[in-house]
């Protein structure tokens, strides 16, 4: 049977059943249609099955077919398909920054939280298996009232594999490009008839990177490699009664991310810089291009994690969902438990060079006369090196009433908690590594002493050394518990009126321990390093929803979401900045969906404006006035407006049987109201943010795609797909000065079907060979001779200098993959 239509590049709410419209006017308007109907796409936005065109909420889902139709391999591509969704990638599968509507973050957590099968995941799903895959869900504005924690901007949905009653799977093959190989498969069906079924997929993926070259020092730059196996199992031990549960193991061995640093000897601007401004310093702006990326080798990286270190991760996933029948109410149950083990070895700054070594104070006589001298000199590798655990808990228990009811309602509470244990990855401390340190140490002291005109004994570190050693251990608690509810009233036939409510108390506690006793460290004043701090949160929603016609859905929406504070380790405690406050926000939406032509065309629009108040981001320690540190902290900043359009058309005409054109468009505008930084007044002078504009978050993104499906015989069909997604510059800090540049990509396919059993598909990414950087940071230029240290007119080329006034900056980017074709075979069966 030819489609209907192509959901996956449908947008926010956009996804309508036209077999229904045709056949039904009424269908559109019934928010309780099964899943197993064929023809309506079903959502789980609100915690229940609803027909996504009547759903007061902006959602976009994508099914399992809509996924491998449009070769859609993770979740960024999904970002690239929903408007008002970025998922930000800047280091690789190491860590996600997905935004949605502008609440963007640099450090700390996103305003955004995944749920597998109910359960909130906290890890990365950069290598979630797409294979198994049942539908995604994106889900725009604040969800704290039903989904909970740190859904304050919106949350992911995503469904697995599910069980069936009905044999059946499928296996597909594919190869492309750079050593692509993926091989993806799933079996599902009964083991017990009507009782008890199963679900069983797999994963092999390995991809040889295109910046894997073999004049890089790095030997890894870019290679990715995942194994993945999951399992379902859905038991029904009476009627009424349904329990599944399911198991799933991920393990992934990545080479380093592509990285590159724009240095000092590209920087085009000087703004007064330094805390008393008074000179000049530095700094970029306009948009960093990118070039061929190239991080350190050996001796900075070892070869604990493989040559070139990298990313090692296991994850484990296990839940169990219940739903019981109790009479005309429905009990429903969620346990969930995820662990990760996640090691990496990087090179922060991604210079090919070796180590730069920091000074912090001097040079400085220490009495009169041809006395001897001091510096300050510490050793900065900018390696990071994890050796990193962490355990997530989830419980929930929720009673819904009957659902056919005018007035319908739910009550529910919910437990989660996450343990962390960060620590270092002991064996990339190598005698060779240390030497290397000590020897860029060395170099310095001696050059330094040259410029000062003395002899090399005169000159003495009070830095304590040259040794670059295993951080101390830390440990982090987060427990949340909550009870939320919500409640719906049909006012009239059309007009119907819904609030939810949730109430939520989060404890955290945090605790560092000496690397060499075990015992807790301490704090500049003494006491045990043994911190706890407390967040409560009240989140309501209001939805108004009006039925016009069958057809045309009209709503409104106010929100509450809140993403909790926490702590900046021990760099922050000791410079004042232990702790941050939770950030907020109020939003307020307007959004009409609409069907129009008999079901031929599909028009959705929806508006919105969020107050956000305590705006959680990045201070600069140095700034700050930190001379001892290259360090960063999570600060409330202060108060941001968002303003937002999303608009979604697809059109299918009847006089043009198998043709879909579909599109989508978003504009966000975020603006600092009221609030102040550091870096801000060390840039410019002042350090009010007013009137400047969110990092990380673009103005512009569209998309378009082009489907032609044609029918060659009855057993054989083929299919022409073309799409396209454009992204706006987006700026890399809150100085709006530095930025990345618009991105513009465009994707095609051909696939040719026999029956709907065996396809074959060649495809092309990126054909526009779009080379924007994915992202950028604004990081230093850590190499000697960079000009921030200058001893007697002599330009020390083994240290550079920590202090603002005159530390050059460096911008770090992050590379994307370019164009590339591939070929997929596939069988259903």
């Amino acid at each position: 049977m030819k489609r209907l239509v192509k959901p996956a590049l449908l947008a926010a709410t956009l996804m309508t059943p036209f077999a229904v419209q045709a056949q039904d006017s009424g269908a559109a308007a019934d928010a309780e249609l099964s899943a197993s109907d064929d023809n309506v796409i079903v959502v789980t936005a609100r915690k229940k099955e609803e027909n996504i065109q009547s759903v007061p909420v902006a959602v976009s889902v994508f099914t399992s077919e809509d996924i491998f139709e449009n070769g859609i391999q993770n979740i960024e591509d999904i970002s690239r398909r929903t408007p008002g969704f970025v998922f930000d990638t800047p280091f690789g599968r190491q860590f996600d920054r997905p935004i949605i509507r502008g609440q963007a973050n640099i450090l700390g957590s996103s305003g955004v939280s995944v749920f597998i099968d109910n359960v909130n995941v906290t890890q990365s799903i950069r290598s979630l298996n797409f294979g198994d895959v049942d539908s995604i869900e994106i889900i725009k504005g604040p969800q704290s009232a039903l989904f909970g924690r740190n859904t304050y901007s919106g949350a992911i949905n995503i469904t697995t594999r599910q069980a069936t009653n009905d044999f059946g799977g499928e296996l597909s093959v594919e190869v492309g490009e750079n050593d692509l190989y993926e091989v993806l498969g799933n079996i599902r069906g009964p083991i017990i008839e009507d009782k008890l079924f199963f679900s069983l997929a797999g994963r092999y993926y390995d991809f040889k990177s295109e910046f894997d070259i073999p004049t890089n020092i790095n030997p890894s730059v870019g290679n990715e490699s995942s194994f993945s196996i999951g399992g379902t199992v859905e038991v029904r031990p009476t009627e009424g009664w349904t329990t599944k549960v399911r198991v799933a193991y991920n393990e992934d061995d990545d080479g380093h991310f592509p990285i590159g640093l724009l240095g000092f000897e590209d920087l085009n601007i000087n703004v007064p810089g330094g805390t008393d401004l008074g000179g000049v310093q530095p700094f970029f702006q306009g948009v960093v291009n990118t070039f061929a990326p190239n991080p350190s080798g050996a001796p900075q990286i070892t070869n604990t994690l493989g040559e070139g270190g990298g990313l090692e991760r296991e994850e484990f996933f296990f839940s169990v969902n219940n739903e019981f029948e109790l009479g005309d109410y429905t009990l429903v149950s969620t346990l969930g438990y995820t662990r990760e083990r996640f090691k990496d070895e990087l090179d922060s700054d991604g210079r090919p060079d070796s180590f730069g070594t920091a000074i912090v104070a001097g040079p400085a006589q220490l009495g009169p006369g041809p006395a001897p001298q001091f510096v300050v000199l510490l050793p900065f590798d900018f390696t990071t090196t994890d050796d990193d655990t962490q355990s997530t808990y989830v419980a929930e228990i929720r009673l819904d009433s009957p659902q056919d009811r005018r007035f319908r309602w739910r009550a529910g509470g919910y437990y989660f908690r996450n343990n962390q244990r960060d620590e270092s990855l002991i064996d990339a401390f190598t005698p060779e590594r240390q030497a290397a340190v000590t020897a860029s140490g060395d170099a310095a002291l001696a050059q330094i002493a040259g410029a000062l005109g003395i002899p090399p004994f005169l000159l003495f570190n009070f830095g304590g050394g040259f040794d670059i050693g295993p951080v101390d251990p830390t440990t982090t608690e987060i427990e949340n518990f909550s009870v939320f509810g919500s409640a719906t009233y049909d006012l009239t036939d059309t007009l119907t009126f819904s609030t939810e409510l949730r109430w939520a108390e989060e404890t955290q506690r945090q605790r560092v321990f000496d690397f060499n006793t075990g015992a807790l460290t301490t704090l500049a004043d003494g006491s045990p390093f043994d911190v706890e701090a407390k967040f409560d949160a009240i989140t309501p929603r209001f939805i108004v929803d009006w039925e016009a016609t069958p057809d045309n859905l009209v709503y409104a929406s106010a929100a509450r979401g809140t993403k909790p504070g926490g702590f900046n380790g021990a760099q922050g405690f000791e410079f004042g900045f232990g702790t941050f406050e939770e950030e907020s926000v109020w939003q307020f939406e307007l959004g009409s969906k609409n069907v129009f032509a008999d079901g031929q065309w599909v028009f959705n629009v929806a508006g919105f404006y969020s107050a956000l108040q305590d705006y959680q981001l990045t201070e600069n320690l140095a700034a700050l006035g930190a001379t001892g540190t290259t360090g960063s902290v999570t600060a409330n900043l202060g108060d941001v407006d968002v303003y937002g359009i999303e608009i979604d058309t697809v059109f299918q005409p009847r006089s043009l049987p198998g043709l879909t054109l579909g599109g989508s468009y978003a504009w966000t505008d975020t603006e600092f109201t009221s609030g102040s930084e550091a870096t801000q007044g060390a840039v410019f002078g002042d350090p009010d943010l007013t009137g400047q504009q969110l990092p990380r978050q673009a103005r512009h993104q569209a998309s378009f795609y082009t489907d032609y499906e044609a029918e060659l015989s009855d057993d054989f069909t083929t299919v022409f797909s073309v799409n396209g997604n454009y992204l706006s510059s987006r700026f890399a800090q809150v100085q709006n000065l530095a930025e990345t540049g618009s991105a513009f990509e465009v994707d095609a396919r051909i696939t040719l079907k026999y029956r709907e059993n065996l396809s074959f598909t060649i495809y092309g990414k990126n054909l526009t060979d779009e080379d924007t950087a994915l992202g950028v940071l604004r990081f230093i230029d850590p190499r000697g001779g960079n000009g921030s240290l200058v001893v007697n007119g002599v330009n020390i080329p083994n240290a550079f200098t920590l202090s603002s006034a005159g530390q050059s900056r460096g911008f770090q980017f992050n590379n994307r993959n370019g164009r590339r074709f591939g070929a997929i075979a596939r069988l259903k069966f």
